[in-house]
């Protein structure tokens, strides 16, 4: 889907994705970037500290928390 540019359709398939492994911390952070590419960081960040309360160990998903926090982050 991304490689077809359809960034709604694979924003919702790893919605998706999440939703089916909750464990799968990739799944998230694809999720958190495909949003935060989409013009969503709100959602991205609101995504990723609910994800960050139940995987507190995922550091890719905390370090992509931080910089989407990041005032400087592109947006």
């Amino acid at each position: 889907l991304v490689r077809r540019r359809d960034l709604p359709g694979a924003t919702a398939a790893l919605e998706r994705a999440t939703e089916l492994a909750p464990a799968a911390g990739r799944y998230a952070y694809v999720y958190a970037v495909a949003l935060h590419s989409a013009g969503e960081t709100d959602r991205a960040v609101a995504f990723l500290e609910r994800y960050a309360e139940r995987r507190p160990g995922d550091r890719s998903a905390a370090e992509l928390l931080v910089q989407l926090r990041t005032p400087e982050a592109p947006r």
